[in-house]
């Protein structure tokens, strides 16, 4: 999963205005963007795990490890576990921690 690919259709989504009121964002399209972007953090996320975890080895076995890695991430336990070291995580990861906790 591209999480890149997701943020563009996020953004194209919450761009998205009601005919009848210019400026006002359609709710619909609204909410769809707020899913695309909640999935494109957790997706960044799983992939930056099985990076670190991993690297990115082109063997069959690293291969199979760095999947397994990405698919073992939970939601619930993400958004749990990063609250819990928000405090301890420079600016831009408690700016990802709040993000994420809010979508």
């Amino acid at each position: 999963m591209n999480w890149r690919n997701l943020m563009d259709s996020a953004r194209g989504l919450a761009g998205q205005v009601e005919p009848q009121q210019p400026g006002r964002p359609r709710q619909e399209p609204l909410k769809k963007a707020a899913s695309a972007a909640y999935y494109a953090m957790f997706h960044a996320l799983c992939r930056s795990n099985a990076e670190t975890m991993t690297g990115r080895g082109t063997s069959p076995l690293s291969q199979r490890s760095w999947t397994r890695t990405y698919r073992a991430l939970q939601h619930r336990q993400a958004k749990n576990r990063l609250l819990q070291v928000q405090q301890d995580l420079p600016t831009p990861g408690q700016q990802f921690d709040t993000a994420f906790a809010l979508l």
